[in-house]
């Protein structure tokens, strides 16, 4: 699998943004989304190779959102990263990988690791 288009969802708009201008440097391109209203028809629409979401945003939570993603026919295959400040209790990280996330990480997580998880999606 190739990842090429990035949809990245979530309601820090600074984080959300250079977020971007890194992904933009690494050759991807890249779709943001600042909520979850209509998320899956966006994301449908959009079709993404990978979605990079938090954990915490307005609309729906991260973990509602990938459950709707990995339960539409369309949507099913993409893969998820979640990223959150909150990774805090096992019972919050059981939850998250449970909803079908491929990768949960901390938004403290330096670039070069994020594009590392990208890479590893990438082989599998």
């Amino acid at each position: 699998m190739i990842i090429k288009r990035i949809l990245i969802v979530d309601d820090d708009m600074e984080y959300m943004n250079e977020l971007e201008e890194f992904l933009i440097l690494q050759n991807f391109e890249i779709v943001k989304k600042n909520n979850t209203f209509k998320i899956l028809m966006f994301t449908i629409k959009i079709k993404p190779d990978l979605i990079i979401l938090d954990l915490k945003i307005n609309g729906m939570t991260g973990i509602d959102v990938t459950r709707l993603l990995k339960r539409c026919q369309a949507t099913k295959d993409i893969p998820v990263i979640v990223m959150s400040n909150y990774h805090n209790s096992d019972s919050n990280n059981h939850e998250v990988i449970e909803s079908g996330v491929e990768i949960y990480l901390k938004k403290t997580i330096r670039p070069e690791l994020l594009i590392e998880e990208i890479r590893k999606i990438e082989r599998n």
